[in-house]
């Protein structure tokens, strides 16, 4: 299982979304694994972001904030406006490390653009 976490602003358009989730997958070795979009539950109700699932071809799942602190100790980034406004060290990294389980490991430390940010994770779970 790969686990693709992304970070946005709120009302984020699709399309930056997708594009850096593609650029993200060119990145890492995905064949022979199932792959997922992951975010927050307070992205839940993201239009844009169910929309580029969508488009993406990819299941989506949201972890919870417990979740994404515990799996936050294994993020390599150190972001100050994501601690600021998520309590999280790294949004992306810690929505990614928290859907692949207890034994995941980041493949992509987070890439940023247009406001967006993702990270991938390999595990067991989701």
């Amino acid at each position: 299982m790969i686990c693709i976490g992304i970070g946005f602003r709120n009302g984020a358009a699709p399309e930056p979304l997708i594009a850096l989730v593609e650029k993200a997958l060119s990145s890492i070795a995905t064949e022979g694994h199932t792959v997922v979009l992951v975010s927050h539950d307070r992205k839940r109700g993201e239009a844009g972001l169910a929309e580029a699932a969508r488009r993406l071809g990819l299941p989506l799942h949201f972890v919870t904030q417990e979740q994404a602190l515990v799996a936050d100790s294994g993020s390599v980034t150190r972001s100050s406006h994501s601690l600021q406004t998520t309590g999280l060290a790294c949004f992306s990294e810690a929505v990614a490390l928290a859907c692949a389980g207890p034994n995941a490991q980041l493949l992509l430390n987070r890439i940023v653009s247009e406001g967006v940010a993702c990270a991938a994770a390999r595990g067991d779970s989701a």
